[in-house]
Formats: structure tokens, C-alpha cells, sequence
């Protein structure tokens, strides 16, 4: 099914730059949504996705803000979906994002381990996450929740655990035409 669709994995969740305006010293769903007001502009003030400026704060934490980093560092290292798939249903489904299982996740999905925590340490992470929260941030103050997922730009009704997801993603490409993938019969 991967060859049939666009996936896009966003490793941001209610994440958001402390802004001064916004900020505060732990997080705060209000701050985000007052972050995510004053950044979601044509042009953003400075300190709206600067770390340096800004600290970064994570919802359950700075262990989340290292584990949307990782994630986002396998995206972009991964030569295919499939292998960033790979690592992210280990990572997060076999291991709940447990940062040590992080090299394990990097061998069994054929990541470079080193790349990947280099990139996770680096200069090339910290423009992952503000790529990252340039995207969520783009989806304004109705995103209540993670996970947030759309289908064809528009939100999947039900929520987490989004039971009628294939469903959805099946309609979605029987509308586009073509051949349909095994995994959609009875869809």
C-alpha cells in the first residue's frame, strides 16, 4: 500500500518555540496556541522557530523534544518509506520511544546509527524540528491533539485510535482511480 499514497509522519505533536510573548516556564496549552496565533503568519517574527531565541518546550518533556528529533533525523536519513516505517514502528509501537532503544530501532531498520544520532545532536535536527513545526503550525489553532491525521488534506473524523483509517485511505484512492492494493479489499 506505501507505493499507493503520500505518507507524511510530522514528529512535532503540541510541541512549541517559548516565545517571549507566549512563553513561560513549563509547557502550556494556552502558550502553544499563542505561539501557534502569532507564528502562523506570512512572516513570522524571528523568535518563532529559533531554538536559540526560543527554547523548544515538548508536552511530557525534554526526553519527547529528543524523540521528535530522532524521528525526524530517520525521516530524512531513510532512503525509503518503508525503512523510515520500519524504524518508527520500532522505535515507537515496539519500544514507546524508549530513546535507548533508539540504536537497535537504527540496525534492525538498516539506518546508520551514527547518521542518525549525529543528525539528531546537530545543526541538521534542530532544522528538522523547525521544518517540523513550520508544518504543524500550519495547521492552526484546530489542532487539538496528536495524533492529527488527514487524508487528502482533511482531517480523519474519529479520532484516535482511528479505527476507520484504511477505510478512509482506500475511499480516498478509489476516488483517484486505478488499481487498488490488496489491502483495501473489503474496503
Amino acid at each position: 500500500m506505501l507505493a499507493a499514497v503520500d505518507f507524511e509522519f510530522v514528529p512535532w505533536g503540541n510541541a512549541y518555540f517559548n516565545t517571549t510573548s507566549c512563553g513561560g516556564a513549563d509547557f502550556d496549552k494556552q502558550k502553544m496556541f499563542c505561539w501557534v496565533k502569532q507564528c502562523n503568519v506570512a512572516d513570522p517574527a524571528p523568535e518563532c522557530f529559533n531554538s536559540t531565541l526560543s527554547p523548544i518546550l515538548c508536552q511530557h518533556g525534554e526526553t519527547e523534544c529528543q524523540q521528535d528529533t530522532l524521528e525526524g533525523c530517520a525521516f530524512a536519513l531513510a532512503s525509503s518509506a518503508q525503512q523510515s516505517l520500519d524504524f518508527l514502528l520500532c522505535f515507537e509501537g515496539d519500544h514507546a520511544s524508549d530513546l535507548s532503544s533508539a540504536e537497535k530501532c537504527a540496525q534492525s531498520s538498516g539506518l546508520d546509527y551514527g547518521a542518525l544520532s549525529s543528525c539528531a545532536s546537530g545543526p541538521r535536527g534542530a532544522r528538522i524540528d523547525v521544518q517540523n513545526a513550520v508544518k504543524t503550525v500550519k495547521l492552526g489553532s484546530a489542532k487539538l491533539g496528536t495524533p492529527w491525521v488527514l487524508v487528502d488534506g482533511t482531517l480523519v473524523a474519529g479520532g484516535p485510535p482511528y479505527s476507520n483509517l484504511l477505510s478512509v485511505v482506500c475511499k480516498s484512492l478509489q476516488a483517484a482511480g486505478g488499481d487498488l492494493p490488496a489491502g483495501c479489499n473489503g474496503h
